[in-house]
C-alpha cells in the first residue's frame, strides 16, 4: 500500500478498477474525493471474467446455436447489471464534476487493468475490495507488481 504522502502528488489520470459493489465503496470514494480535489481525470474500468464458455454447458443435448444464444444472453445481461451497478460512481462523478471515463471489459482482470493503465497513462491506480489473508497471487497483489504507477488498496 502507497502512503498517502506518496498518492498527495499533484497525480492527473486516475484509474479506479471496481466491480461497483458494496466491498469496493471506500476505493470508489477515494478515488472520485482525490479527483475533485485534484482536478485529476477518472477512468473507471470493470472486467467481467470472459470465460463464459461454462454457460454453454447447462444442458449437453443444446445445440451449438442454442449455447451461443445462451451466452450472448448472459453477456447482455451481465452488461446491463455492470451499468446498474456502476450507476452509484457515475452519478457521484457527475456530482462532483470529476471528468470520468466508463470502460467495460471482457477479459481477464489483470490484463486489462494493466492495458488500461498504459493507454490512459494512469500515474495512480485504486482498488478496492475485500481484506482478505495474504495471498502473493491475488490481484492486488500482481497489480502492484505488474503496473507502472502508484496503487492504491482501498478496503
Amino acid at each position: 500500500m502507497q502512503s498517502d504522502a506518496a498518492v498527495a502528488s499533484g497525480t492527473k489520470n486516475v484509474l479506479l478498477a471496481t466491480t461497483g459493489r458494496d466491498n469496493c465503496l471506500k476505493a470508489e470514494e477515494f478515488a472520485l474525493s482525490y479527483c475533485a480535489e485534484n482536478a485529476a481525470t477518472l477512468g473507471i474500468v470493470h472486467v467481467v471474467e470472459s470465460d463464459l464458455s461454462h454457460y454453454g454447458q447447462v444442458d449437453s443435448l443444446a445445440t451449438e446455436g442454442d449455447r451461443s444464444d445462451f451466452i450472448i444472453h448472459a453477456r447482455r445481461q451481465e452488461e446491463y447489471d455492470v451499468r446498474q451497478r456502476l450507476e452509484r460512481v457515475t452519478a457521484r462523478a457527475e456530482a462532483l464534476n470529476v471528468d470520468y471515463e466508463l470502460y467495460i471489459e471482457w477479459d481477464a482482470p489483470l490484463y486489462c487493468i494493466t492495458k488500461h493503465v498504459r493507454e490512459t497513462r494512469s500515474e495512480l491506480l485504486v482498488i478496492g475490495g475485500e481484506r482478505k489473508r495474504f495471498n502473493p497471487f491475488s490481484l492486488s497483489h500482481c497489480l502492484t507488481r505488474k503496473v507502472q504507477c502508484q496503487v492504491r488498496k482501498v478496503f
